[in-house]
């Protein structure tokens, strides 16, 4: 009878397939680490490979050890258990390496989102894989470059972005202008501080509503009129009387 495959975790970290006889697993007779026939024993595993990962590197001398954190923390391919690990370094540019990774588990990009070190909050901000909740937080944040790197990010909720368009600061509420995920009522607040970039931005934001796009069609500056010529929510009498204009 043919001995039953199993699937276990090679030294690299990669999850592989063991067809080696039970008493061959292990200790030196087959090229795993560890095996296992649940995900309880696969996430074992695996935690068991990062601690040693980490083991090797917090042994190591102190001139190769920060080098060493850092490449294991932007590496994208790290195990995210040794990710968490590093999010909590004693150095702030290993824990911004972290927080740029975007493999980084959402538990240490929570955990960084509250980092001392501005850089590393920003990081976070700019992070693809920082989710809307996260950002939310850091729309707070006291650090003008870690709002307006919130303004920008494409998982910012429309709730989010509309509090910052409201920020006390202009450059923050004017990247809203842009953001697809603007909501109509940000977008006409910021319509009312009548600023030329910001009518622009508004006018080719795809989220633009045929209303706003009525609205901005009337305007007596030629840079608005077409962004809205070119946005695909533009209502066809509003481009008749754009081309009846020019």
């Amino acid at each position: 009878m043919a001995n039953k495959r199993v699937r276990a975790l090679t030294i690299d970290g990669e999850l592989t397939w063991c067809s080696a006889e039970p008493e061959n697993r292990g200790q030196g007779n087959c090229s795993h680490i560890g095996h296992y026939k649940n995900e309880a024993v696969q996430l074992a595993c695996q935690e068991e490979f990062a601690k040693t990962e980490l083991k090797a590197v917090t042994n190591s001398t102190r001139g190769q050890e920060l080098s060493v954190r850092q490449a294991s923390a932007e590496d994208i391919t790290s195990p995210q258990v040794l990710l968490f690990e590093l999010s909590e370094d004693r150095d702030w540019v290993v824990r911004s390496r972290v927080a740029e990774n975007p493999s980084a588990p959402i538990d240490a990009l929570n955990l960084l989102s509250r980092d001392e070190k501005m850089f590393v909050r920003e990081a976070v901000a700019k992070n693809r894989s920082t989710s809307a909740e996260i950002l939310a937080r850091l729309s707070r944040d006291e650090e003008l470059v870690t709002r307006l790197s919130v303004a920008k990010h494409p998982n910012t909720s429309p709730e989010t972005l509309h509090k910052l368009s409201k920020d006390y600061h202009p450059d923050v509420r004017h990247r809203v202008a842009s953001h697809p995920n603007a909501p109509e009522g940000a977008l006409l607040a910021l319509m009312r501080e009548r600023i030329l970039m910001v009518d622009v931005r508004i006018a080719g934001n795809p989220s633009a509503t045929p209303e706003i796009l009525r609205e901005l069609g009337k305007s007596f500056l030629g840079e608005v009129r077409e962004a809205v010529a070119q946005n695909p929510n533009t209502p066809a009498e509003v481009l008749f009387d754009l081309e009846m204009g020019q």
